[in-house]
């Protein structure tokens, strides 16, 4: 794919912030003028012990960046208004909108398990890297590369969870914000089974943040012998947080990251892709344009 994006025209929102990479196009059959381009990227400083953002595909200068956008819980568990990194109006408005349907969308998704349907996903990752887990890992998706999914899964049995990432325009912050649209985009259970794992990596870009709300977390139960602390959680750069059943946790997941489930049982959290705050709305149309360009040229998949 990367291969492939380098020969989109080089036009962006006046040329003074370029994504990644830039080469020449087919003559007979040019990029439209709204279209982003990649160029030339920065260097990523390695060997420093230090996680920086290092997506695998697109990297855009400029957008800030943390491992985790949330703060994690007050010491004791004392209640109060989450903190926010940057206190950025976008991530809080998402982050309250999914814990306050946190109850409803687990029970959609208990339904959904209950139904028997079938998983849509068990082996890989972004770009379908079969490698990327050990253990059983399973999704019911609502996008998956960029695409809604299909009418008979969760999309028509889960209203309240479609409700809050596919709503009509204006309905929920995190549907207008949802990142869809562009192969990189992902909305899903996300069930890690018990003594799983999903090794350590980094996404593909960092134009986007993710969402985890957690719906099922395990109890510790027995540690074992030479286990992880804590037995299950997530690392992202050097920071190691644990799920909290209802508590959302947001992340840049272009830094190094990891998941693990060391316990008996089952881990399920919804899954969802948000644009980065800092990435203007005429941005995000030109970042569109440049994969469905792509698309088109069957680069990366066909055109439907």
């Amino acid at each position: 794919m990367r291969a492939a994006l380098v020969s989109i025209l080089r036009k962006t929102t006046g040329g003074n912030r370029p994504i990644h990479r830039h080469a020449s196009v087919p003559a007979e059959n040019p990029p439209p003028e709204n279209c982003a381009t990649l160029l030339p990227g920065p260097s990523i400083l390695t060997g420093t012990g230090k996680h920086r953002p290092n997506p695998g595909t697109l990297f855009l200068p400029g957008l800030r960046s943390l491992p985790f956008w949330t703060a994690p819980p007050s010491p004791g568990g004392a209640e109060g208004r989450r903190r926010i990194a940057y206190g950025d109006g976008v991530v809080s408005e998402v982050v309250e909108e999914a814990e306050g349907l946190w109850e409803n969308i687990r029970e959609e998704y208990l339904a959904l398990k209950g139904s028997g349907a079938r998983e849509d996903y068990v082996n890989g990752g972004d770009g379908g890297h079969a490698t990327l887990h050990d253990g059983k890992w399973d999704w019911h998706s609502f996008v998956r590369g960029g695409k809604v999914g299909r009418d008979d899964g969760p999309v028509a049995s889960c209203p309240v969870s479609a409700g809050l990432l596919l709503g009509d325009v204006g309905a929920t912050t995190a549907a207008r914000h949802l990142f869809r649209d562009v192969p990189f985009g992902y909305a899903f259970f996300s069930a890690l089974g018990g003594e799983s794992s999903i090794k350590a990596h980094c996404g593909p870009m960092n134009l986007r943040l993710r969402v985890h709300l957690p719906l099922i977390v395990p109890s510790a139960g027995v540690r074992k012998e030479g286990g992880r602390d804590p037995p299950c959680g997530i690392r992202v750069g050097n920071e190691i947080r644990e799920w909290e059943e209802g508590r959302a946790i947001v992340l840049d997941d272009s830094f190094e990251h990891e998941v693990w489930n060391e316990t008996s049982d089952e881990r399920v959290i919804l899954l969802f892709d948000i644009w980065h705050p800092d990435i203007h709305p005429e941005e995000r149309e030109r970042i569109v344009e440049m994969f469905r360009y792509a698309r088109k040229q069957g680069w990366i998949g066909n055109e439907k």
